[in-house]
């Protein structure tokens, strides 16, 4: 054999053993994901119930209409997914009027900012960073194109939404912000304080910048602040267990609605029963959409329904634990509650509970709906947030 044709077949068997490196290495790669994906499994999106998922026994309810009939199931309500994890303390968020994409903010002292998710691939858009103390609420406008921050520094942060980009500060000199919330009309902000001054709620124009009133008293911490759906009545629910509605266009109080309990009595927290007397404050409040009815949420743990013409209790329902938030449907049939650890939607109409939705092992800081009601999102100091998607 002559030496070119020996060299040939080394020649041959050299790129051979290449190609079969070569081969390896590409099934290797193709391995990866799966491997990934065993190491560190991902929870597919279902549309089943989970199994950590407890809903009672004949829980099927049918809420009935002049047009619709829907009916709400444990098949029909299902945990689809969480996004994703970071410090500890879920404590606010906010969706876009399109319902895709969704504000947040964590209550940890360690982070300081404010996130921005697409609701459907889970992915993270934005982190907006500029607070100098942890963020306690979150806002968007009616149109979309604004992200209010509040944070426990006193400072309001105003966001483009489309950029990123921090637009300007408001600064009411108040101690902290717990609550922040637009008007339905999009042409006011309003800011529920932490101020030992009794600046309890701020009015301001957005737009410009502009404080616009100041409503004071002794309200305590203002843990949660609502407009009604015509944008003329501001209610506010603080430490001192009360409600007040407050007139926009004047900045007077219209009048103060008094019925929870002022002292812990039987009531949980964590699991953990509440003693010693101390006050029990107003949590949340909400309108419901045709601006008929508002719900207050209470750690004494009850729910109120009031009249907002008479200013009337219509009814206290018990939810068993401390109240953190509630939320009506966009069609104002349900009432969304997050309690200690636990989610519960109850129909209005009839003021019986329709479904509990279990899963969270920390406090349900915040619940609520997305703009075409087909979701509701818990958030929870057990840092997660959960969608629940919900299928008539």
């Amino acid at each position: 054999m002559s030496n070119d044709t020996n060299e040939s077949v080394k020649m041959i068997g050299t790129l051979a053993s290449i190609a079969t490196i070569i081969g390896v290495c590409i099934a290797i790669i193709a391995l990866i994901p799966a491997f990934g994906q065993w190491l560190n499994p991902r929870e597919p999106i279902s549309s089943a119930a989970p199994p950590d998922i407890v809903i009672p026994t004949g829980a099927q309810t049918i809420i009935k209409t002049s047009q619709v009939t829907e009916t709400i199931t444990p098949e029909n309500v299902s945990r689809i997914n969480e996004l994703g994890h970071w410090l500890d303390y879920w404590m606010d968020f906010a969706f876009t009027p399109d319902g895709e994409t969704l504000a947040s903010c964590n209550y940890d002292t360690l982070d300081k900012t404010v996130r921005l998710w697409d609701i459907n691939t889970r992915q993270l858009l934005f982190i907006l960073e500029g607070h100098n103390e942890q963020v306690a609420s979150v806002a968007i406008n009616p149109s979309g194109t604004l992200i209010a921050s509040g944070s426990m520094d006193g400072m309001i942060a105003l966001w483009d939404i489309t950029s990123g980009k921090l637009l300007r500060t408001l600064n009411g000199n108040v101690d902290g912000l717990y609550s922040l919330e637009f008007s339905p009309d999009g042409h006011l902000l309003a800011s529920g304080n932490l101020d030992n001054a009794g600046n309890l709620v701020q009015l301001w124009e957005p737009e410009t910048g502009k404080l616009l009133f100041t409503f004071t008293g002794r309200q305590g911490y203002i843990n949660s602040v609502a407009f009604s759906p015509d944008s003329q009545i501001l209610a506010s629910g603080g430490n001192d267990g009360a409600v007040r509605l407050w007139n926009v266009a004047t900045g007077e109080l219209i009048r103060e609605l008094t019925n929870h309990t002022n002292e812990a009595q039987h009531v949980t927290y964590r699991n953990k029963p509440l003693f010693g007397g101390r006050p029990l404050g107003v949590t949340s409040v909400t309108f419901s959409p045709d601006g008929s009815i508002l719900a207050s949420g209470n750690q004494d743990a009850n729910i109120s329904l009031w009249d907002v013409t008479s200013g009337q209790l219509i009814q206290k329902i018990s939810a068993g634990s401390w109240v953190n938030s509630v939320a009506f449907s966009p069609d104002g049939r349900i009432l969304a509650v997050g309690t200690d650890n636990q989610v519960q939607l109850w129909n209005i109409s009839t003021r019986q509970i329709l479904l509990e939705l279990d899963g969270h092992a920390e406090p349900v800081m915040r619940v609520d709906f997305s703009p075409n009601g087909r979701i509701l999102i818990s958030s929870s100091w057990d840092n997660t947030v959960r969608q629940w998607g919900i299928y008539p």
